[in-house]
């Protein structure tokens, strides 16, 4: 993803905060009721609408998610916990494009 591709991603996915799993275009999260879904709601919604997992690559999100981490850190909200990470990218990596 080129620098300018993540700016702009960052950018759409901090200017939200819905926090419902409800994905931008009004549809629902794949497999909204698994827990990794949940964790994933729970934690990603807090500052935006959480983007549907095939949005990235597996790879793709390997990148994001660290640097949804950062945005976590300067916003003051509790830090994803090793568990936390683990089910969120097994998450998105499954349903990835």
């Amino acid at each position: 993803m080129s620098q300018r591709a993540t700016m702009l991603f960052l950018v759409v996915m901090l200017t939200g905060c819905t926090g419902k799993g409800v994905l931008p275009d009004g549809g629902a999260v794949p497999d909204a009721g698994s827990p990794a879904a949940q964790i994933y709601i729970k934690r990603c919604g807090i500052c935006h609408a959480v983007p549907h997992p095939a949005r990235h690559s597996d790879s793709g999100w390997l990148l994001v998610v660290p640097l949804m981490e950062q945005r976590m850190a300067e916003r003051g909200i509790r830090p994803l916990t090793d568990e936390e990470r683990s089910a969120i990218l097994r998450y998105l990596q499954a349903h990835a494009r």
